[in-house]
């Protein structure tokens, strides 16, 4: 005879397999792996936390959905580059680096950053703007930063030595595409101005030679040529005559 179950039995049960169902409903993933290399992963927090630490150096990062994809695709594929560079470096045992390189490395580093920002109250915003939550794991992160980038530092300088790898200068192309994905980025700068000096020594005939009348035909042909550099065509007819023994020229960039 098959034992019947109570009511509050069979709610119990409902309870029990309606539960996974409606967790399975609101589970949000924390993080996930995007990469690995050798034996290190890499999550998608790690591109998130290298997007706000350019965000708070001031650093243009885009808001567009399609262009911050390919941002994150860039970064990623740095962040492979220069563990590839680092898993080699450690592989290679005629390369060492002490624990008072890398610390010299980030106390350099932690006082430049407090001479930009000196202001210890600013400095902790900046800091938890940046992600840390203290001092001491911000400077745990710059360690670890450090120690990775002088042991590719090395590695490509060691290769370097060996004539494995050579420096390729880059397309026009490249340099073109380079600056359009940056110039957002470079600091302002002061106008400029630079002139140069074009100076025309007229050669005196020998004594020998009977003296010529009129302008010497060298000369005017030189002093055409100053006139033309100098002035637009449009102003040839009121400019000013050269200076007999000199002439300026000037080109500057505003």
């Amino acid at each position: 005879m098959t034992p019947r179950l109570g009511r509050p039995a069979l709610l119990l049960m409902a309870a029990v397999v309606v539960a996974p169902a409606a967790a399975a409903q609101t589970t949000v993933p924390v993080d996930r792996i995007v990469a690995v290399v050798g034996s290190r992963p890499f999550l998608a927090s790690e591109i998130e936390e290298q997007l706000i630490t350019l965000r708070s150096q001031g650093q243009t990062v885009p808001t567009d959905s399609a262009a911050l994809r390919a941002f994150r695709r860039q970064l990623l594929g740095q962040m492979i580059d220069q563990e590839l560079l680092v898993q080699e470096a450690q592989r290679d045992t005629s390369i060492k680096v002490t624990e008072q390189e890398v610390q010299d490395q980030v106390e350099q580093s932690v006082q430049n950053i407090k001479k930009q920002i000196p202001d210890p109250a600013e400095f902790q915003r900046q800091l938890k703007l940046s992600g840390f939550t203290s001092v001491d794991e911000w400077r745990r992160k710059l360690t670890e930063e450090q120690r990775r980038s002088i042991l590719s530092s090395r590695l490509l300088d060691e290769l370097k030595n060996k004539g494995k790898i050579h420096n390729i200068p880059p397309t026009e192309a490249q340099m073109r595409e380079f600056w359009t994905q940056y110039k957002g980025q470079q600091p302002k700068r002061p106008a400029v101005a630079s002139f140069r000096q074009i100076v025309v020594v007229r050669r005196t005939p020998p004594r020998s030679s009977p003296p010529t009348s009129g302008p010497n035909p060298c000369w005017s042909r030189c002093g055409a040529a100053r006139i033309s550099a100098r002035w637009p065509a449009s102003s040839r007819e009121t400019a000013p005559p050269p200076r007999r023994g000199a002439s300026w020229a000037g080109s500057g960039a505003a």
